[in-house]
């Protein structure tokens, strides 16, 4: 009996046959294949294929937590790492990527391809600003699942009961991903669902506490579990709080919770950083700093007036209007070279902009392998 094929969304130009194997797609990552492509999205069958063959990697079941090595390309990559590089005192570098609006992922895996050697781990915001956006545990998991990216996802109290965040969490937990930033969450009067409701059983403080019991092998009523996930918790921070030691008191209850790791908003000055690492020096967590580009001198000066906790000195603002989106960047790179001397690791807002990771680390932009577009 001929083998069937699965189905695929490339064809020959021809249209004459479906090409729905591994040849086809080795054949049209070497340039030898003329494709055009169909409107119909990737099942989760044939995504892995595509990967491999596009992009060069990724694409086997069950990769998250497993050390994988694929001679044919020769490399050897790791997922669920970030914690033991922080536990060994390892700088880190942390980038943050936004879902996208619909049920096609491609977009943002072609983004986060350009990242893989180049951070430890990849953020997934949990519909920013109260915006939809996919699932960032979905996200999570076809990033690590997919392309070997190691990933933290965002999980706000905002749409979720009690009950409805620890099935998130234990269905998380399930598919590999198990970094957590924990965050209360934009109201949904801020984002395009203005109608909607928001649940706030709990607090970022709460959320946290919740996924310490689960790691526990608990739920919240003390029943037990029949298996215990392994979160690595994370709490955001603001450096630059107008109330600091309000501030400090907020993370030292987010600690005493389970938080593990810290990420904070965007700073723009070292001694931000160095008066909140001696703030929280007693607390004995992993603090990564966030960086974010200056695009241009109007965005300087939007945050610096706009955003709590953020501000711009007058001579950067002065360097960002001088120079432009070159001096914005060179801001920052020269802060996250500071940094390296001292803190634990960075964050970095690339404002979907990822080339801005590589200017700001100062490696090689690599040349960008399409996946090619998928409901587009």
């Amino acid at each position: 009996m001929k083998p069937r094929q699965p189905a695929c969304r490339l064809w020959a130009s021809s249209g004459a046959n479906s090409c729905g194997n591994a040849w086809r797609f080795r054949e049209m990552r070497k340039g030898r294949a003329d494709t055009r492509v169909s409107t119909r999205p990737f099942s989760r069958r044939e995504r892995p294929f595509f990967i491999r063959a596009v992009l060069g990697f990724g694409g086997s079941k069950r990769a998250a937590g497993k050390e994988r090595e694929r001679s044919d390309v020769g490399m050897v990559y790791h997922v669920h790492r970030l914690r033991e590089k922080l536990r060994l005192g390892k700088f880190v570098v942390t980038a943050e990527v936004e879902p996208p609006k619909g049920s096609d992922p491609t977009p943002t895996l072609e983004k986060a391809s350009l990242l893989r050697h180049v951070v430890d781990a990849l953020n997934v915001a949990d519909c920013p600003m109260a915006n939809l956006r996919m699932s960032p545990i979905a996200l999570a998991h076809i990033l690590q699942d997919d392309l070997g990216i190691e990933a933290i996802f965002h999980l706000t109290c905002r749409d979720r009961n009690v009950l409805g965040l620890q099935a998130e969490l234990l269905g998380a937990a399930a598919l590999g991903v198990r970094n957590i930033l924990t965050l209360t969450g934009d109201a949904p009067e801020r984002g395009d669902h203005p109608m909607a409701t928001g649940v706030f059983d709990v607090d970022a403080v709460g959320l946290i506490r919740l996924a310490s019991t689960l790691n526990a092998g608990r739920d919240v009523n003390g029943n037990r579990l029949e298996s215990p996930p392994e979160f690595f918790i994370g709490a955001a921070a603001n450096p630059g709080a107008e109330d600091l030691a309000r501030e400090v008191r907020r993370l030292e209850e987010k600690v005493a919770a389970g938080a593990a790791f810290v990420q904070t908003q965007p700073i723009y000055d070292v001694e931000t950083a160095e008066r909140f690492l001696e703030a929280t020096q007693h607390l004995d967590v992993p603090i990564l700093f966030g960086l974010m580009p200056l695009k241009s001198y109007k965005m300087a000066c939007y945050l610096n007036e706009n955003v709590p906790g953020i501000t711009i000195r007058e001579e950067v603002l002065r360097r960002v209007e001088r120079g432009g989106r070159e001096e914005g960047v060179a801001v920052v790179r020269e802060l996250f070279e500071a940094l390296r001397g001292f803190a634990h690791g960075v964050h970095l807002f690339p404002l979907g902009d990822v080339t801005m990771v590589h200017e700001i680390l100062g490696v090689p932009v690599p040349a960008l392998r399409r996946i090619v577009g998928i409901n587009r």
